[in-house]
């Protein structure tokens, strides 16, 4: 079970998805998947200082930005 969602947000200014990363026990903001165009594909931004991230959340943030490089393919 994972203990982070995605969910999909309208981008400000940008032509790329971008996704913001929640707690699901507390539903708190934790980061951003955006893209980052110096080395072209999505990047993890985190929100919260002080944020711990176990390897279940960052190997769920890593296969969610690996899908969506997929996706761009």
């Amino acid at each position: 079970m994972s203990h982070i969602r995605f969910e999909e947000i309208l981008p400000v200014s940008t032509k790329t998805k971008q996704w913001v990363v929640l707690s699901e026990s507390s539903r708190q903001r934790l980061g951003e998947v955006r893209w980052y165009s110096p080395w072209r594909r999505y990047c993890f931004y985190a929100t919260v200082a002080g944020a711990i991230f176990d390897t279940e959340c960052l190997f769920d943030i890593r296969e969610f930005m690996h899908a969506r490089m997929q996706e761009r393919k």
